[in-house]
């Protein structure tokens, strides 16, 4: 065997043997949503953003993809998007109709398009140049194990912004 099939093989074998000895449950989680954000230090400054996520669900954790946009009907009036790995623990029973979690995510955010005008205003700008953000937070999911649900939960982005959202989910199974 190659030294290229020896480290899947590895790995799958290694997942294998941590599994636990009862049956997981899956599930395939899409949210869209929308939200505000506020820097820490100046309240004045929110943006007004919309965005969704995809989440793979295996037992009290969840992985996935989202993606988001500030508005251009904000205050920043420079759109610019941001895109992250996260990953969620609901820790308490995910199955039960209310159940709390905790998210933690990277990605990325992407340069704004601003542009200077002879208006004089000038906008917060959140995001001049292609850059790393992290997140930190904590929500909570109101639905049934599976279809359709709501969730609310307020994030730490990097260390200069404060995310509040309200989503709504369906999960397939």
């Amino acid at each position: 065997m190659t030294r290229a099939l020896w480290v899947p093989a590895f790995l799958l074998t290694a997942l294998a043997l941590s599994a636990p000895a009862h049956a997981q449950t899956f599930g395939v989680d899409m949210q869209l949503g929308g939200g505000s954000v506020i820097a820490w230090e100046s309240s004045n400054e929110t943006g007004n953003a919309f965005g969704g996520t995809l989440l793979l669900d295996v037992d009290a954790f969840s992985v996935g993809v989202g993606l988001a946009t500030v508005l251009p009907d904000s205050r920043l009036q420079a759109n610019f998007g941001a895109f992250w790995l996260e990953g969620r623990w609901y820790f308490l029973d995910p199955e039960s109709l209310l159940s709390p979690y905790a998210v933690i995510g990277l990605g990325i955010a992407t340069a704004d398009d601003f542009v200077r005008d002879n208006t004089g205003f000038l906008p917060a700008r959140w995001s001049s140049d292609l850059g790393p953000v992290g997140m930190v937070g904590a929500g909570v999911r109101f639905g049934e194990a599976t279809g359709m649900y709501l969730a609310a939960d307020v994030r730490a982005w990097n260390h200069t912004h404060l995310g509040i959202q309200l989503v709504a989910g369906y999960r397939f199974f």
